[in-house]
Order: C-alpha cells, then structure tokens, then sequence
C-alpha cells in the first residue's frame, strides 16, 4: 500500500531484490549454458551445463547484483511508496523497459567505439611500419 512506513517499504524492496535477482540470475545462466551446450550436439552433457553455468555464475552474479541493486532498489522503494497496487506491473514493466533500453544504448556506443578503433588499426597498416604498430598494440 502506498505510504507505508519506511520499515516496511524497505523490507518489501530487498525482498523483491533478492527474489528476482535471487531467483532468476541463476535460472537464466543454466538455461542460456544449456542452448548453447545443445547447439551441434545430440545430446545435452548436463554435468557440463552446470559446471559452466556455476563459474559463470561465481565470475558475473556480484557484479550482476551490485548493479542489479543500484537500480531496483530505488524503483522498488518508488513503487511501494508511492505507486497504488493497481498501477505497479505498469510502473515496473516501464523501468524496466527503461533499463533495456539504456543497457541496449549503452552497449551500442562501446561496440562501435570498439568498430572505430579497430578500423583505425587497419588504417594504420597502411601508413605505419609493422613493427611501429606492433609495438603500440603491446604485441
């Protein structure tokens, strides 16, 4: 409900934290192993889906849930505070929409900085020594 004391609004954001990112983090790693373990093969080697799944899971759910926490708590804490109960899929659905849509952004402009400064190698190969370029990538 809306207006509820800070006790309580603080309780129902962590615990719907740890329930998503708790719950779906992990299941969302096995699954994406396993297609990828199914591509070309007949069979699934599910010992190694869950070897993967698990160092992947050890390597990137920290970071996950640190940034994962810097996000939805704050929109949790909106949408318990302030938002009615009938309106909070909405609310929830458009920040999260809002987070793809940065993440999307985001990732986009790294890419293709990565694009232009690949390309900006293949220009110099045509113009520098090969040892000279060597020596500046730091091979």
């Amino acid at each position: 409900m809306p207006g509820a004391n800070i006790k309580v609004i603080v309780a129902k954001s962590v615990l719907t934290l740890v329930a998503t990112l708790g719950i779906n983090n992990p299941c969302h790693s096995f699954y994406t192993n396993a297609i990828r373990s199914k591509f070309g093969n007949e069979e699934v080697n599910w010992r190694e889906v869950g070897m993967t799944s698990l160092d992947s899971m050890k390597k990137d759910l920290p970071e996950l849930y640190k940034n994962g926490q810097i996000y939805w708590i704050p929109v949790q804490t909106v949408s318990y505070a302030v938002v009615p109960d009938k309106l909070r899929v909405l609310w929830s659905s458009t920040c999260t929409v809002g987070l793809s849509e940065f993440q999307s952004q985001f990732s986009n402009r790294i890419n293709q900085t990565d694009a232009v400064i690949n390309k900006g190698f293949e220009v110099a190969d045509n113009f520098v020594e090969k040892e000279d370029l060597l020596k500046y990538k730091g091979v």
